[in-house]
């Protein structure tokens, strides 16, 4: 989230975001439809700025 690339999105949700990572767009469908403050983006990985998109800090 630090990212420059999700700029955007860390305005529009809350604090202590957390993330979900699927390649499965039923999925997140699903899971936009129930849970509250759900944004959906996509992302190619590694790049100059996340060189591990699984890296937790």
């Amino acid at each position: 989230m630090k990212s420059s690339a999700f700029v955007d999105l860390s305005k529009k949700i809350p604090n202590t975001p957390s993330a979900v990572i699927s390649t499965d767009k039923k999925f997140i469908t699903f899971l936009k439809l129930r849970l509250e403050f759900v944004a959906v983006g996509e992302f190619e990985c590694p790049n100059s700025e996340i060189s591990d998109p699984l890296k937790v800090e």
